[in-house]
């Protein structure tokens, strides 16, 4: 395949993502504006009634408001996910912390994070859009599947890479093409658009380290 065609190709991704990033965006607003919007309008609703309400049904009653908190968090939740405020605004190094704060803290796994040469500046638009998906993803990953106690992610940045390390204490796994592959691929599809690496290093219960190297330009 010639340089050229593989260029179109990069820019046809990178129009994708920006595309799918934009429409995450609508999405999650409708969903703060709307499902959450009519959520919270129960909660007070719902709240305003409970001097009238009888003794014996003061538990249930206070069981059905803990659902509908619940229900208001987990939108919250799904819509930030899908429109990191700190990303747009204060840019990658900013995003991941909070976005570890606000999944691994709440999953009670400890976890450290440490930026090393990304003081200053602000990367292309599909780079960091790209990197924190794909460190979404292996955080996520982590939660569901990996049973690991701690969690140590790095983003340093040298005069020519930008890299980014996930390394977690779970249980590691035996990689399956067919199980595993997909989340991989799209990993990878998503590293391709700034030519970057993908790298896995893992084995039975003693963890995994994800490595994602990205050249700089000039």
């Amino acid at each position: 395949m010639s340089a050229a065609l593989l260029e179109e190709q990069k820019k046809g991704l990178k129009a994708v993502i920006l595309a799918t990033e934009n429409e995450r965006q609508r999405i999650a607003k409708d969903l703060l504006a709307g499902i959450g919007q009519t959520l919270s309008g129960i909660k007070l609703g719902l709240s305003k009634f409970t001097a009238d309400l009888p003794n014996d049904n003061q538990k249930e009653y206070s069981n059905i408001l803990n659902f509908v908190d619940e229900a208001c968090t987990e939108v919250r939740a799904i819509s930030h996910q899908m429109m990191p405020k700190a990303l747009k605004e204060n840019g990658l190094v900013s995003a991941i912390e909070d976005m570890l704060n606000k999944s691994l803290a709440i999953s009670k796994v400890e976890y450290s994070f440490n930026q090393i040469g990304l003081d200053e500046g602000r990367f292309d638009e599909v780079l960091e859009i790209g990197l924190f998906r794909i460190t979404q993803e292996l955080i996520n990953n982590i939660i569901k599947h990996s049973g690991a106690t701690k969690v140590d992610v790095q983003i340093s940045k040298t005069q020519k890479h930008l890299v980014l390390l996930v390394e977690d204490n779970g249980k590691g796994f035996k990689f399956d093409e067919k199980r595993d592959g997909i989340g991989l691929m799209n990993m990878k599809s998503r590293a391709n658009t700034f030519n970057g690496e993908v790298n896995y290093e893992t084995e039975l219960n003693k963890g995994t380290v994800a490595t994602i190297r990205v050249p700089l330009h000039d």
